[in-house]
């Protein structure tokens, strides 16, 4: 048996887009929250910026205390400390 479709570059619109034949199942569209309860709870689970924040400073922090422990350098304030590694600047 053969099939005929339609390229997917001459679609206009996705929604339009039927099964011959089938009309038991009515379509709905995945990216449209019609229920106000799924909406309320997706919204309440976005983080503010001040929590994203506060997230991501914490793991910064965490992060710049190995290096200078690793390194003994402090990056924060681009200075050298005492500790396994002697730091000499190079000038261009």
């Amino acid at each position: 048996s053969t099939r005929e479709s339609t390229p997917c570059n001459l679609i206009r619109d996705s929604n339009a887009i039927d099964t011959p034949g089938s009309t038991t199942r009515q379509r709905t569209s995945s990216s449209t929250f019609t229920n106000p309860m799924i909406l309320e709870h997706i919204q309440r689970n976005i983080p503010t910026s001040y929590e994203m924040e506060e997230f991501f400073a914490c793991a910064e922090k965490q992060q710049q205390k190995i290096f200078m422990d690793k390194y003994n350098y402090d990056i924060v304030n681009d200075v050298p400390l005492s500790g396994r590694y002697e730091w000499v600047q190079v000038h261009h």
